[in-house]
């Protein structure tokens, strides 16, 4: 048996799989201060009466041999050795990597790359990330931070990014930046549906594609204009690597054509063109538990 973990920001969850990726049991709890106590305890209740091969942990930052380099989302973790610390305290075999990159695997291994050797795993939530994967296996770079796209420069003094870089992709086309141009919007006055869909409530991006939903033509600008940035994005990776396939996944992709008709009209204008193939994008296979399949992906044969 094997467990898969996703860590993130706001929540945790670990999964028990058998050989072949099936998730057999399932539990989620709400991330705390003290997450590697909360990381050992969900294994050790994953793994009551099992006989553990693996654990794979998925997290939302740049981590290399074990160690956690920067973690926005889990600060606490931050320069700290994750992986020497669980073995204190479950001794196991371990991988560790990036969420995006675990998700560009299960997406080789069980999604939208089973058919595929060389493609780009793109996750568009409320950041921007991704993994690649070249002749069948991720590349994880020097450093064990590549597939950082959402921190590639796309607007030269653009908005300011989390990082602390401006213009990134990220800034520009995450449903972070979705939402930061609809409260820009409401603050200039402008007539729109978000204003009473918002309620007194905080302009988030479900609220501007439901608003495009209603036929509200402000919000579908605002959609417009994420996937023109997304389309740069993409296109600056299909120019750079000359995949077989772009997959897209994250919460933001989760909205359909409202997502993917914006991205897709932007691209022709900045693909080159190539007269046998145009770049193919993929909608993700793995959107349900992406990131605890992504996990499990990690470890398994």
């Amino acid at each position: 048996m094997y467990i898969g973990i996703d860590l993130g920001g706001t929540k945790i969850t670990a999964g028990l799989a058998d050989a072949a990726g099936r998730i057999l049991q399932k539990e989620t709890i709400k991330t705390a201060q003290n997450v590697v106590e909360q990381l050992a305890a969900l294994i050790l209740k994953l793994s009551a009466g099992q006989n553990i091969l693996k654990i794979g942990l998925g997290i939302p930052g740049q981590v290399k041999n074990g160690s956690v380099i920067n973690m926005p989302n889990v600060p606490q973790l931050n320069g700290v050795d994750l992986l020497a610390e669980l073995k204190k305290l479950y001794p196991a075999d371990y991988t560790i990597d990036n969420d995006a990159n675990a998700a560009a695997v299960a997406e080789l291994k069980y999604g939208a790359g089973k058919n595929y050797k060389n493609f780009i795993y793109v996750t568009v939530s409320t950041g921007i990330g991704g993994g690649i994967i070249i002749d069948g296996k991720l590349y994880s770079g020097a450093n064990g931070t590549a597939g950082e796209f959402g921190h590639t420069i796309i607007v030269p003094d653009g908005p300011q990014c989390g990082c602390g870089n401006k213009g990134c992709w990220e800034a520009l086309g995450s449903g972070t930046a979705l939402a930061n141009m609809a409260a820009a919007k409401l603050e200039s006055g402008v007539e729109t549906k978000l204003k009473e869909l918002l309620k007194g409530g905080k302009v988030n991006a479900e609220l501007v594609v439901e608003a495009a939903k209603l036929g509200d033509a402000v919000a579908q600008e605002l959609l417009d204009v994420n996937g023109y940035y997304n389309a740069i994005g993409i296109a600056n990776l299909v120019n750079t690597f000359d995949p077989e396939v772009i997959i897209v996944g994250g919460g933001l992709s989760f909205n359909g054509d409202y997502f993917f008709q914006p991205l897709l009209k932007s691209l022709k204008m900045f693909q080159l063109l190539n007269p046998e193939k145009s770049i193919e994008i993929l909608r993700a296979g793995c959107s349900k538990d992406a990131g605890l399949l992504g996990a499990v992906a990690l470890v398994l044969p």
